[in-house]
């Protein structure tokens, strides 16, 4: 029985000390999430953080302009961000709106179509390489998709509130159309490289 408490009372230790640790939080300028990291210090233009992997944690550095903020488990808040005339032409409140709308996109925003139809015309033009725009296609379309809005104030992933806050829906906005086109890209080059492989292979013919 002690042998048993023992064991039990290791176990409790050890997770208690991965909940404990490592919740600090970085907000990155992409709209990303650096999570599970315990945050050491900013010096000169970087942020230094340790990552824990299992029991070892690993020391890392950021530039400091790619992150928003860091938040640590003691509930501060350090603004890194800083507007200038250049690139971060937003003020706080706004970017932080714009980084709120990208972060909702990255965990919400998903179009299954765009690579199902990039695929499909892309192993068309694989197939047959002797049509002229064969080559052609699996370039085009990602560029029409870049060039279109997706619909966010029709999806259910826009909070009402939220939905007439521009940065806000500019930030969803601008992370949908970059995941449709990864999409797109990636349907058509397998595509093209599946029709590809059928048409010399002879397997339609």
């Amino acid at each position: 029985m002690t042998k048993l408490k023992l064991t039990l009372l290791v176990v409790c230790v050890f997770f208690l000390s991965a909940i404990t640790r490592g919740q600090d939080t970085l907000v990155m300028i992409n709209g990303k999430q650096k999570t599970n990291i315990e945050f050491m210090k900013i010096q000169d233009d970087y942020i230094y953080y340790q990552k824990w992997q299992g029991e070892n944690a690993k020391t890392k550095l950021i530039a400091k302009e790619q992150v928003y903020a860091i938040y640590t488990k003691e509930g501060h808040q350090i603004i890194t961000y800083i507007q200038d005339s250049i690139g971060f032409v937003l003020d706080e409140k706004r970017m932080f709106d714009y980084i709120q709308g990208m972060d909702n996109a990255w965990s919400t925003f998903h179009n299954p179509y765009v690579f199902g139809i990039s695929f499909l015309l892309s192993a068309g033009a694989g197939i047959y390489p002797g049509v002229p725009f064969g080559l052609i296609v699996p370039v085009v379309i990602p560029g029409i998709v870049a060039v279109t809005h997706p619909k966010v104030f029709k999806t259910k992933h826009i909070p009402a509130n939220r939905q007439s806050d521009y940065y806000y829906v500019l930030g969803y906005q601008d992370i949908a159309r970059s995941k449709k086109v990864r999409s797109s890209v990636f349907g058509g080059l397998s595509g093209y490289t599946v029709g590809a492989v059928l048409n010399i292979s002879g397997v339609l013919w």
